[in-house]
Parts: structure tokens; sequence; C-alpha cells
């Protein structure tokens, strides 16, 4: 017996333009952004950042210039820097947005402070390097 399933008619948006993208559904669909589409209710989009980006909050537009802030991210650190640097970006775990209802949904991402260079964490294992030789 097939169960009736209920979709939702939503809208992304990223902020700013072309920070990121929208990935839904177990199929991790690219969803298009400022169209609106039909969700599976349930459904699971992630907010993921290009590189030089990571993800700060979803929102919720309410219209009428008002919105809601339904979660956020913690500050970054010089960690997020060096792995957006080596080309790696978990997921964080408030980047998943359950869809539950019809709306529009904004995804504020941020660049990120620039990676330390290469020269100077060659100099930095050099200084560590000789203290540590040096006792």
């Amino acid at each position: 017996m097939q169960k009736n399933k209920v979709v939702a008619k939503v809208m992304f948006k990223t902020e700013p333009f072309n920070a990121g993208y929208i990935e839904c559904g177990e199929n991790k669909l690219k969803a298009p952004i400022a169209q609106q589409i039909y969700i599976w209710s349930g459904s699971e989009c992630t907010a993921k950042p290009y590189q030089g980006f990571e993800f700060l909050s979803w929102e919720e537009n309410l219209g009428g210039n008002s919105t809601q802030l339904v979660n956020a991210t913690t500050p970054p650190s010089i960690v997020d820097s060096i792995l957006d640097f080596l080309h790696i970006n978990p997921d964080k775990p408030e980047a998943k947005l359950s869809i539950t209802k019809f709306g529009n949904f904004t995804a504020n991402f941020r660049a990120l402070p620039p990676p330390i260079p290469p020269e100077y964490v060659a100099m930095l294992i050099g200084v560590v390097a000789t203290a540590f030789i040096g006792t």
C-alpha cells in the first residue's frame, strides 16, 4: 500500500548571490535559486558554500521585508580557513534545513578570511623544528 506524500512549494535564495548552492533530498539534487519548486515534505536541504565562503545561517522570508532566523552557525575559526584552502568543506549540521512547510528560504554565506600563506606555515614549521632540535 502506497502512502500519500505531501509536497511543499519552496523558493531558495543565497546571500550573497553565487556564494553557494542548495542540495535537496536523498539524491542531492541541486535546487534552482530564485525559482519556486516542489519538494517532498520532510526532505532535507543543505546549504553548500563555494570555495572561499562558509555557511552562516538560514532565514525564512516572511514577506514585507521581514525575516525569521531558522538556524545559525558558530563564528569561523582559523581551522575553517585552512580546510577551505585544502578544499575540504565538511557540512555543518546547521547548514541542513528540513522542509516541513511552504516558504521562501535564504541561505546566508560569508567570505572566509584568507588562509595562512604557505610561506608562513613553512617558516613556523622551521621555527618549531629548530626549537625542538635545540632542546
